[in-house]
């Protein structure tokens, strides 16, 4: 009555939505921790890619992962920067008065 299991090499789970949904969350703590959480998902997930890359179920899933991982390090690392320094980007005085 029950369904037989899978063999081994047949069972995959699905890392590329817990990748992405780690890549978000990293990019929200990453704001004001220099994108490091961000920037730490998105290296996970280009060594998950390069392990896995003909046999990735979710290829566009992954890319997005990445992608959201380094845009919040990039994005963490100004917003830190004028969050814990009150420094804001070359050219612009949003904290400082000259």
């Amino acid at each position: 009555m029950l369904p037989e299991p899978l063999p081994a090499d047949q069972r995959h789970f699905p890392w590329e939505f817990p990748l992405l949904l780690g890549s978000v969350i990293g990019s929200l703590l990453g704001a004001i921790t220099f994108g490091a959480p961000a920037a730490a998902v998105a290296v996970a997930g280009v060594l998950y890619y390069l392990r896995k890359r003909k046999r990735t179920s979710q290829p566009r899933i992954l890319a997005a992962s990445i992608a959201v991982g380094f845009l919040g390090a990039v994005i963490g690392i100004f917003f830190s920067r004028f969050w814990w320094f009150n420094d804001a980007l070359p050219g612009l005085h949003w904290g400082k008065h000259p």
